[in-house]
């Protein structure tokens, strides 16, 4: 039939047994089933991707590699629109934790397809001691996991109710060569109790990969933690032969009607899975809003720019290239919403890690809020990549709040580069977990 053929028409790298592997399950297909609907009445889509490095096409050399944008142009192919539109609000070496607090910012209110990729930076969430990680960790109740769930819930009540779908990849690198010990399934769990289609490249490629089959070893598919354009193209079959399934699924079954209460309580949203992990008053500024956020005559020394590489996301913030420069930032009231509050409030500044010319840089609350501040931040990450991190203070409740963050003398390159681009403000998270945060070096 002519849907099957304009569904299935594009050649796929990986074989159909393989693909079928890469399911992890298939959720509650009611979103997708009223976007695929609306493609084949002819209407545009907008479809949006959050995750990290991966999402943001590390190892590719064109923005046309990238797994998300093979699936777009599956998916443009499929429903032809002058009007689909797409936007990559990925962000490297960053945690599903961070979009628990930006995620409107990087996801728009009118979005139809919401892409997630998140699997290989939420490992910092597993229990057990490795370079970087957390040991001793209680599974599932740590922030890593809760950051998740809440970044799925706030994604669950977009005004649009958008479709959702999520991609686990796999680093066998990264994951010291093991099926089991990532965060895979304890994310799994999560995307499954809230009905969210999701597909694993771990299931799909692991015994191929292990086996160093032709096409599949690691070094043929990976560079270090980032697949490469082979990758790519795996990871971009794997989505678009669930997807296809999907829709020739919805598409040509009859839907059967049920009663109006028990739709609603399928569609509505569940109490959180982990508990009392409901989305908090957070606040997070960025983009346009952090460079109004500078107190005016506050900026001598600091410089707003986008660093971002032509054709790929921006990457706005505020810089300095010289020691002993200061910035002024209002954030945004740290005081909770929640009527009787008692835990913490932390102010998050998400900063630039890099190789060339990085220098150390100071943290301290000058106004409104109290806080012990930041005495000394390295950014020379001393491996060549570039990555945002997050450091976390812990302030008092205050409806006005000043920070003056500094660039130091000291330095332990041959520069003293500080750019920050994100404060947050949180009330999600706890002192204890925000100090063993900071001292990480992921």
């Amino acid at each position: 039939m002519q849907l099957a053929k304009r569904l299935y028409e594009r050649p796929m790298s990986l074989p159909e047994h393989i693909l079928d592997r890469g399911l992890s399950n298939t959720g509650d297909v009611l979103r997708l089933r009223h976007l695929f609907q609306k493609l084949e009445a002819g209407q545009p889509i907008n479809i949006v991707v959050i995750g990290g490095s991966i999402t943001c096409g590390g190892n590719t050399n064109t923005p046309q590699q990238i797994w998300v944008n093979l699936v777009f142009d599956w998916l443009n192919a499929t429903w032809p629109h002058p009007g689909h539109k797409f936007r990559n609000s990925c962000k490297p070496a960053t945690p599903s934790m961070l979009f628990s607090f930006c995620l409107h910012n990087s996801v728009p209110d009118d979005t139809d397809l919401l892409f997630m990729e998140f699997t290989v930076n939420d490992n910092m969430g597993i229990d057990r001691e490795r370079g970087g990680g957390l040991p001793g960790l209680p599974v599932m109740e740590n922030e890593w996991r809760r950051g998740f769930e809440r970044m799925l819930r706030l994604a669950y009540q977009l005004p649009s109710q958008p479709a959702m779908f999520y991609l686990h990849t796999y680093q066998p690198e990264y994951e010291q060569h093991s099926f089991w010990q990532g965060g895979e399934s304890q994310l799994e769990i999560l995307l499954e109790y809230y009905g969210i289609p999701a597909v694993s490249a771990r299931n799909a490629l692991y015994h191929l990969e292990i086996g160093r089959s032709d096409g599949f070893a690691d070094e043929q598919v990976h560079c270090g933690v980032h697949p490469n354009p082979l990758g790519h193209i795996y990871y971009a079959d794997i989505v678009i032969a669930a997807l296809q399934d999907i829709a020739f699924h919805t598409l040509t079954k009859v839907s059967h009607h049920m009663h109006k209460d028990l739709f609603r309580s399928l569609t509505s949203l569940p109490a959180p899975m982990l508990e009392d992990n409901y989305e908090s008053n957070n606040d997070c500024v960025k983009d346009g809003a952090l460079k109004d956020a500078a107190v005016m005559g506050q900026t001598q020394g600091w410089e707003w720019v986008d660093e971002g590489k032509p054709g790929q996301p921006s990457k706005w913030g505020w810089r300095t290239l010289e020691p002993l420069q200061s910035i002024v930032i209002e954030t945004p009231s740290t005081m909770s919403s929640l009527a009787g509050y008692q835990g913490d409030t932390l102010l998050g500044i998400g900063y630039l890690e890099s190789f060339n010319h990085m220098g150390q840089f100071s943290v301290e609350c000058i106004s409104g809020c109290q806080c012990e501040g930041l005495q000394s931040r390295d950014t020379n990450w001393g491996v060549s990549t570039s990555v945002y991190l997050t450091a976390y203070l812990v302030v008092s409740q205050s409806p006005h709040c000043q920070l003056k963050i500094t660039s130091l003398q000291n330095t332990s390159s041959d520069g003293h580069k500080i750019k920050f681009d994100t404060i947050i403000v949180a009330t999600s998270m706890t002192a204890r977990w925000a100090a063993q945060f900071n001292a990480l070096r992921v």
